[in-house]
Parts: structure tokens; sequence; C-alpha cells
């Protein structure tokens, strides 16, 4: 089993073994020769920095995770879905230009991933990419089916395939959004609160895609009765997909980390 060195000092006698430590660490009152060396320099006395910067750490682990995740997931369910309805009904379900105006609204909310308030876990963390993989295909397909359930809704309020288009074009704006707040959480969607600038990146982007549906930007307009539809099911869709979620972690085995007692270094 691989072991990890650490080391703390504050001397210059000490910078040797800072440097080669995998983890130095340099004391508040620390000579600047061991400051320079050290991977890390506490700002004051006591352990409890060191805890803190693993929190933080595990934080960022778990950002960097949920975008992983959230971008496999995302390209199963929008590539495959375009696929389905193709086969289905002849007629390519989103124009290009749409997917354009999706992809700038999703990066509105990937941006303001990076503040969130990520929950941190117990234990150690390390990348498990066949792990993430297997998850996030899994859930990739569980999207895909969720979201065919908009097919015949959208079918029997828009009479166009322009219109049919748009009310898909706006369905993935608010789902891919609201799936966000489901896949940054290792437990139900509602038991972490978000950032406030995830959540008025999430806004703004399904605001300018409901602007640009509603006033027919660019694309073929629909009504704002086909929006409210959209946002309706929209909820339905995230919780159904929350508790999927659970199930698929439990299997995979991501949650043990977070629901065990005992805060681990």
């Amino acid at each position: 089993m691989k072991k990890i060195t650490g080391m703390t000092g504050d001397g210059v006698n000490d910078a040797p073994a800072l440097k080669q430590a995998e983890v130095g660490i340099a004391v508040e009152n620390a000579t600047d020769v061991a400051k320079s060396v050290a991977g890390i320099v506490l700002a004051k006395n006591g352990l409890d920095v060191i805890i803190d910067a693993v929190k933080e750490s595990r934080r960022i682990f778990e950002r960097m995770m949920t975008y992983a995740m959230l971008k496999i997931v995302k390209v199963v369910q929008i590539v495959l879905f375009i696929a389905v309805v193709f086969i289905l009904l002849r007629q390519i379900p989103i124009l290009p230009f749409e997917l354009i105006l999706l992809i700038f609204t999703n990066d509105i909310v990937n941006i303001a991933l990076s503040t969130d308030n990520a929950e941190y876990s117990l234990k150690p963390d390390t990348w498990n990419m066949k792990s993430i993989s297997v998850t996030s295909l899994a859930l990739g397909v569980v999207a895909l089916l969720l979201t065919l359930a908009f097919v015949p809704i959208g079918m029997s309020i828009n009479h166009s395939i322009g219109s049919l288009q748009t009310f898909f074009f706006f369905m993935f704006v608010v789902t891919d959004n609201l799936m966000l707040y489901s896949l940054r959480n290792r437990r139900h969607i509602w038991d972490t609160k978000p950032s406030k600038w995830l959540v008025f990146s999430s806004v703004l982007g399904i605001s300018v895609g409901a602007i640009f549906s509603y006033f027919g930007l660019f694309i073929a307009p629909i009504s704002a009765y086909s929006l409210l539809v959209v946002f309706g099911a929209s909820f339905v869709f995230v919780l159904a997909f929350d508790y999927a979620k659970l199930g698929v972690h439990e299997l995979a085995g991501i949650r043990r980390h977070y629901l065990r007692n005992g805060f681990q270094l």
C-alpha cells in the first residue's frame, strides 16, 4: 500500500525534509526558507488550519467530480434523445442554433459551479474513473428515459415542427439546470444548500432560454402555456432523477464516504 509522507517544520534545517515530503507544511513562525519549499504554509497556530485545508480540497474534488459527471450525463441524454426522436418522428428534434444556445446557457451554470457549497466527504477521496464513468452513463440513460416522456406532451400542445423543436430546446434548458442540483449532491437534492452564484446563474440561464423561446428570437416561438408545462414536468423529472441517482450511487459505492460518521484525514 502506498504511503504518503507529511512533514512539519519551521527552521532552515527542516527545509530539505519539507521539500522532499509529499506534503510539506511550514508553521506560522517558520523561516522564509522553510516557507519557500513547503507545499502548505499555515497562517496561524494549531491543526485546525490543516483540517480546513483538507475539507476545502475535498470540496474542490466534489466540484470536479460533479462537473465530470454532469458533462457525461448531458452528452448521453442529448445525443441519444436526438437519435431516438429522429428515428421515431423522422424529424430533427432540435435545431443546430438551438444546440449552440443550449451550450451557452449551460456554460453560464458550469462556470458558477466553481463557487458551489459542495459537501466534503468524510474519508479521503481518490479518482475512480471506471466508477464515475459507469455511474454517469447509467444516469445519462435515466435522464434519457425521463426526457422521452416529454415527447408526447410536446406533440399534444405543439402542432408545428418548429414549435416542437423550441419546446424540446427549452425542455433541455430547464431539465439540465435542475439536474445539476441533483448531481451536485451525493444525497437528496435538498440536503445541502447551493451557493448564491450557482442559483443566480441557473435562473439567468433559464431566463435566457425562456426569452428566446417565448419571443421566438431566431427560433420558432412557443406559448406561455408550453413554458409552464415544461416547468411543471421538469420538477417531476428532477425528483424522479434524484431518487434514481441515489440507487445508482448506492450500487457504485459513491455514497458511503458521506454517510458514515467521523471525519478522517
